[in-house]
């Protein structure tokens, strides 16, 4: 039957958790470190490839036209006084 969907066999749940494999303790600490070092450098090439991304007026105005058409309420402040009040929850938190 088409779009119905099929539950898993418990003989396939079985499976997934026998080849699944947790990293050990050092492993971990080796991609902690790599995403460490490999998280700056996608940073810096997602920001080059913005910075040599040319102007392009047809992609701004469709951006800008999805705030036109958003079903929103008309705003009636800025937002600052919210803002400031979700940075005051989350003070407290560490």
């Amino acid at each position: 039957m088409r779009g119905a969907r099929q539950e898993p066999s418990e003989d396939a749940a079985s499976v997934d958790r026998e080849t699944i494999r947790v990293p050990t303790r050092e492993e971990q600490k080796r991609l902690v470190q790599l995403w460490a070092t490999a998280g700056p450098e996608l940073e810096r090439i997602r920001a080059e490839a913005l910075r040599d991304k040319p102007y392009d007026p047809a992609e701004v105005e469709a951006l800008l036209s999805l705030g036109d058409q958003a079903d929103l309420p008309p705003r009636t402040t800025s937002g600052l006084v919210e803002m400031q009040r979700i940075f005051m929850r989350g003070h407290g938190k560490k």
